[in-house]
């Protein structure tokens, strides 16, 4: 499915605009055009239509930088006549979605790929359009600036009965995010012929024919960056989609809030991923010289910085849409470089050299095993329920970020040698329990 996304405005009221147009404004070291842009593709979209009008010949040559695989996704039309109301873009995009139904996109509006999969694959009514609506009112930051919508149920179909920025009594605003039919430009048309060329009044127009749904959305942050204050809360909305729901305690508690406070600021400048991948390496081989030369304090410190910023390269890769198979290479490599030499700067300082060739024998079973828990999650699936609960909450209790954490505070505490038979025992008592799990599963492919 096509998706058009209109970008021809002047966009005013973003200060930023005096030397950027609105839509190449930066958000966390991206121009918010290319957010739109990248959203709509991982959401399903095949193909973008990206409508210009005003300072087009900047915004034509940004998109330009963009990867080959991305630009050949990319479609640009031109609106003349941009000062007028947004409608007018989508009218502009007629001959290239005629016949199909197509996504209308707005590029001001931020909102993860999940919507618009999830407008994909709504039914919209023949010669109608639905548009995606958020009901928390109270947690809209711009409220006096949104869309507000009224609805209506009808036949068990949520309908937009009114839109518009003075509505007083609403129940819901607009995200800026439609999936449309042919018939939005016999609305079009039929507002412009009334004096009103926005898309609110096609939308009034498909309202009067009863054709006009709302798809409630409220269980995705959104954000509409129309004003120098929202930039704040777009770079918020961004960083929060980076936690990830299966963070342990320590995770979430230390390392993440510490890891996004210097993402946010890495991610403004032109800070790779790989460089954060490096760095994190650098301070395990750091912590490891400490301990091995008994400077347990620094020692353990150095051993925290180092899983606190393991989470950076990870987090900027998935910011600034940089993800690849050689930087989870790296990342994986190089989390084991710098524990490995950890443990042996342990194995210096301490003497407890069968320790940690313990440990590192028992570390590298660990780490091949962890593709082996997803493999068993799908043999096993429903047929034994102790593989879905108690292995993947043992398996959080000896997590990277939950070991490394202990061994901070027992470096801190000036006996690191402490953590090696407890990493021994945990991960070690986990391939035991993995290897019974292991035999479960192969009876299981046997009954197939």
């Amino acid at each position: 499915m096509k998706a058009v996304i209109v970008a021809a405005g002047k966009g005013t009221r973003l200060s930023t605009t005096e030397t950027l147009p609105k839509p190449l404004t930066p958000i966390l070291g991206v121009p918010l055009l290319v957010r739109v842009i990248r959203n709509a593709l991982l959401g399903g979209a095949n193909k973008v239509v990206v409508v210009l009008g005003y300072r087009a010949e900047e915004i034509q040559k940004e998109l330009q930088r963009l990867p080959d695989n991305i630009k050949k996704n990319i479609e640009i039309i031109f609106n003349k006549r941009f000062e007028e109301s947004n409608g007018l873009s989508i009218l502009s995009a007629e001959e290239i979605v005629k016949d199909e139904d197509f996504l209308v996109l707005m590029s001001d509006h931020l909102a993860p790929p999940t919507v618009i999969s999830s407008l994909i694959d709504f039914h919209v009514p023949v010669g109608g359009a639905v548009l995606a609506v958020d009901t928390r009112i109270n947690e809209i930051p711009d409220l006096d600036d949104a869309t507000k919508v009224v609805t209506v149920t009808e036949e068990s179909c949520l309908k937009i009965k009114k839109i518009g920025k003075t509505l007083n009594e609403f129940d819901s605003v607009d995200m800026g995010c439609f999936k449309m039919t042919q018939g939005i430009f016999s609305a079009l048309r039929e507002s412009e012929s009334r004096g009103d060329t926005s898309i609110s009044g096609a939308i009034k127009i498909l309202s009067e024919r009863g054709v006009m749904n709302a798809l409630i959305i409220d269980n995705a942050e959104w954000v509409d960056v129309d004003t120098p204050e929202m930039i704040p809360y777009a770079e918020n909305f961004l960083l929060s989609q980076l936690v990830k729901g299966r963070d342990g305690p320590v995770s979430r508690l230390f390392n993440r809030p510490v890891s996004l406070f210097f993402t946010r600021r890495l991610a403004r400048i032109n800070f790779s991923p790989n460089a954060g991948t490096l760095l994190a390496v650098l301070f395990g081989v750091s912590a490891a010289l400490l301990i091995g030369t008994k400077h347990f304090i620094l020692g353990g410190i150095f051993v925290h910085l180092h899983s606190v910023v393991d989470g950076i390269d990870g987090e900027i890769a998935r910011l600034k849409f940089k993800t690849s198979y050689l930087g989870a290479w790296l990342d994986r490599h190089g989390d084991m470089l710098g524990e490995y030499s950890i443990f042996l700067g342990i194995a210096y300082g301490t003497g407890e050299w069968i320790w940690t060739f313990g440990a590192l024998l028992t570390n590298i079973l660990y780490v091949g095993a962890g593709d082996s828990l997803t493999a068993l999650g799908l043999i096993l699936g429903e047929t034994w329920k102790p593989a879905k609960t108690l292995l993947p909450q043992f398996a959080r209790c000896i997590s990277r970020d939950v070991m490394l954490f202990l061994l901070a505070i027992l470096t801190l505490l000036g006996d690191p040698e402490i953590f090696l038979p407890i990493l021994v025992l945990g991960r070690g008592a986990y391939l035991l329990i993995q290897s019974f799990y292991f035999g479960k599963a192969t009876n299981v492919l046997r009954k197939l």
